[in-house]
C-alpha cells in the first residue's frame, strides 16, 4: 500500500501528456540524440582512447584485458568498450557512431527513466517538464552525444534507485528487487568502479535513515550480495588470470581507490563543483536553487518531510557531497546528480503552471526566467549586430573569423534571431507571470543551443579538435616507415592513422633511435614543446633531424613529424 505523506498529483493534467508523454520525450531525445552521432570527429582526450580500445579488444579478441598500442590499459573497467564492441555490429565497424552510441541511448534512457521517476513522485507534468529540463541542457546534450562513461553510470544509478523507491513505495518487497539492485549494481562497478554501486547505495540508506523507515530492505538483500560477489569475482578472476597480480592491483587500486585516495589525476579544490555545478546546469541553475528552497522551507511548499520531495534531494547531496570530499575532480562527475537536479525543478515549473507555487516563489521565479531570457535576448543582437559589422569591415583580421563561419552564416543568423525573438517573448512571459509562455520559451531556448552547438558550432571546431587531419597527413608522408612517438602519447593519432607506435620516454632515447641504420627514412612524432629538447639531444650526438615535415593543431596542442633520412 502506498505511504500515505506521498505528495498524489491531484492537479488537472492534460491527457495528451499522460498518454503521450513518453513517445514525446522519446521522439526529441532521439532527434537531439541520436541522429548524425558522426557529425564530428572523435574528440580528445577521452573519444579516441575509448575508441582504440574497443578497437583492439574486437582486432585481438580479448575482452578482459584491455590495452592501447599493444600495452596494458588499466584505467577503465571493461563494459562501456563491450557495448561499443555491440553496437558496432549494428553500426558495421569501430566508429563515431558505435563509440558513442552507447552514450547516446543512456541519453535517451535517462530522459525517458527521469520522466517515469517524476510521474511517480509528483504527477505526470512535472516528469515530463522534468525530462525537457534535461534535454534543454546544454552539457547533458553535448556530454550525450560523446563517447564517455558518464551517463551510462547515471542510468545504472538512476535503474538502482527506482528500483529502491519502487519497494519502498510498496511497503513491501517483492523477492527479486534487491538481486536486481546488486546486479545493476554490479554492471555500475564494471562501468566505472565502486561508484557505481556506491552512490545509490548511500541515497538509498540517508533516505531510509531520514524517513526512519527501513521496510524496504528485505532478507532477498543478501542473495542479491551473492549476485554481486559473484558476478564482480568472475571479472576479477579473469582478470588476474589474463593479466597478473601487478595489472589487477592497478585496476583495483591505482585507477578506483586511488582516485578517492587522490592519487590519481584531476586534482582539484574543495569547493571546484560550487563553481562548476551553477555553469553547466544553465538555464536552470538559479531555479534549481529556488526549487530546493521550495520544497524544505515553511510555507513553501506542503510537503516539508514527504519522502517524494526527499529523494531526489538525498540524491542530488549524496552525488554532491562524495565527489566534492574525493580530491579527483572532473566536470563529467556531477552528471549523476542532473537527474536529481531536473526532478526538483520540473516540480516547482509544474507549481508555477498549475497555480499552485507560492507568491514567494512566483515573484522569484519570475526574475530568475527573466533575467537569462533577457540576457540570451541581448546577446543575440549584440551577436547579430558583430556579424554585420565583421562582413563590412573586410580587412584581413576580421575575414578570418568570417571564413570560419561562412559555411554556415544562413544558419548562424537564423540561430541568433532565434535566440532573440526567444528571449524576448519569454522574458516578457516571465515578467507578467505567464508561466506557460515563460517556461516553454526556457525550454525551447535550450533546445536551440543545443541544436546550434551540436550541429552547427562543433563542427566548425572540428579540424582543430580532430586528430584526422595529423594522421592523414603523418600516413601519407611516412608510407610503410616505422614512426616513434615521443611524450604523452596521443590516442586519436593511434586511432585515425590505424597504427602502432614506438613509444619513446626520454630524449636521448630519441637521439638513440635516429642513430641506428636503416634503409628507410626515420620518423618520429610528438608535441611540439618537445621540439628543442629532442634536437638539443640530437645535436650531442652529431644527428641531423628535419624541421617538422608536418605540423598540426589538435585540441589545443601542436603535433609535429620528425625525419631522418640517410
Amino acid at each position: 500500500m502506498p505511504h500515505a505523506d506521498r505528495a498524489p498529483d491531484a492537479r488537472a493534467v492534460s491527457p495528451i501528456i499522460e498518454k503521450w508523454g513518453v513517445f514525446i520525450l522519446a521522439v526529441i531525445s532521439a532527434g537531439m540524440l541520436l541522429v548524425a552521432l558522426n557529425n564530428i570527429d572523435l574528440w580528445a582526450p577521452d573519444e579516441p582512447r575509448y575508441a582504440q580500445v574497443a578497437r583492439e579488444m574486437a582486432q585481438g579478441e580479448e575482452y578482459i584485458l584491455l590495452r592501447v598500442n599493444g600495452e596494458k590499459y588499466a584505467d577503465k573497467p571493461p563494459l562501456y568498450f563491450w557495448l561499443v564492441i555491440l553496437c558496432s555490429k549494428i553500426t558495421g565497424g569501430i566508429n563515431e557512431v558505435s563509440v558513442r552510441m552507447p552514450s547516446a541511448l543512456a541519453g535517451v534512457g535517462v530522459v525517458l527513466l527521469t520522466f517515469a521517476l517524476g510521474k511517480k513522485l509528483f504527477g505526470a507534468r512535472a516528469g515530463f517538464l522534468a525530462g525537457l529540463v534535461l534535454l534543454s541542457n546544454v552539457y547533458f546534450i553535448i556530454i550525450s552525444r560523446s563517447a564517455h562513461m558518464d551517463l551510462p553510470l547515471t542510468l545504472i544509478v538512476m535503474l538502482m534507485i527506482y528500483a529502491f523507491y519502487h519497494a519502498w513505495e510498496r511497503g513491501a518487497c517483492l523477492w527479486w528487487t534487491w538481486p536486481l539492485f546488486f546486479f545493476l549494481g554490479a554492471l555500475g562497478v564494471m562501468m566505472k568502479g565502486p561508484v557505481g554501486f556506491l552512490l545509490p547505495v548511500m541515497a538509498c540508506l540517508l533516505f531510509s535513515l531520514l524517513r526512519r523507515d527501513w521496510r524496504a530492505w528485505h532478507w532477498s538483500a543478501a542473495l542479491g550480495a551473492v549476485v554481486f560477489a559473484a558476478i564482480l569475482s568472475a571479472w576479477l578472476l579473469l582478470l588476474w588470470q589474463r593479466g597478473g597480480d601487478e595489472h589487477l592491483r592497478e585496476t583495483l587500486l591505482g585507477q578506483n581507490i586511488g582516485r578517492v585516495a587522490g592519487e590519481a589525476s584531476h586534482d582539484r579544490p574543495v569547493a571546484y563543483f560550487l563553481g562548476v555545478f551553477p555553469g553547466i546546469f544553465m538555464p536552470w541553475s538559479p531555479l534549481f536553487v529556488l526549487a530546493l528552497a521550495a520544497a524544505f522551507s515553511r510555507g513553501w511548499g506542503k510537503e516539508k518531510a514527504a519522502a517524494a520531495i526527499l529523494l531526489p534531494a538525498v540524491w542530488f547531496a549524496v552525488v554532491f557531497v562524495f565527489f566534492t570530499a574525493i580530491p579527483s575532480k572532473r566536470t563529467l562527475y556531477m552528471l549523476p546528480l542532473f537527474p536529481a537536479a531536473a526532478l526538483l525543478v520540473g516540480r516547482l515549473l509544474d507549481s508555477l503552471i498549475s497555480g499552485g507555487a507560492s507568491r514567494r516563489a512566483e515573484a522569484f521565479s519570475k526574475w530568475l526566467m527573466a533575467l537569462p531570457l533577457g540576457i540570451v535576448a541581448l546577446l543575440s543582437m549584440i551577436g547579430l549586430l558583430v556579424l554585420a559589422w565583421f562582413q563590412f569591415r573586410g580587412d584581413e583580421q576580421t575575414m578570418v573569423f568570417i571564413e570560419t563561419v561562412k559555411r554556415n552564416y544562413g544558419a548562424v543568423i537564423i540561430f541568433s534571431v532565434t535566440l532573440c525573438m526567444l528571449g524576448t517573448t519569454g522574458a516578457s512571459a516571465a515578467l507578467r507571470k505567464r508561466w506557460p509562455g515563460a517556461v516553454t520559451a526556457m525550454i525551447l531556448m535550450g533546445l536551440t543551443l543545443g541544436f546550434a552547438t551540436v550541429f552547427i558550432f562543433s563542427p566548425m571546431g572540428n579540424n582543430q579538435k580532430s586528430a584526422r587531419v595529423f594522421s592523414e597527413k603523418l600516413n601519407e608522408t611516412v608510407g610503410e616507415s616505422e614512426v616513434a612517438w615521443y611524450g604523452d602519447l596521443r590516442e586519436g593519432v593511434i586511432y585515425y592513422s590505424g597504427r602502432r607506435f614506438r613509444v619513446l620516454a626520454e630524449a636521448e632515447d630519441v637521439a638513440e633511435y635516429f642513430s641506428g641504420k636503416s634503409a628507410r627514412a626515420r620518423y618520429c612524432a610528438m608535441r611540439e614543446k618537445y621540439y628543442p629538447r629532442i634536437k638539443k639531444a640530437c645535436r650531442e650526438k652529431d644527428i641531423d633531424i628535419s624541421e617538422p615535415i608536418v605540423r598540426e593543431r589538435v585540441g589545443g596542442k601542436t603535433l609535429i613529424l620528425l625525419k631522418r633520412q640517410w
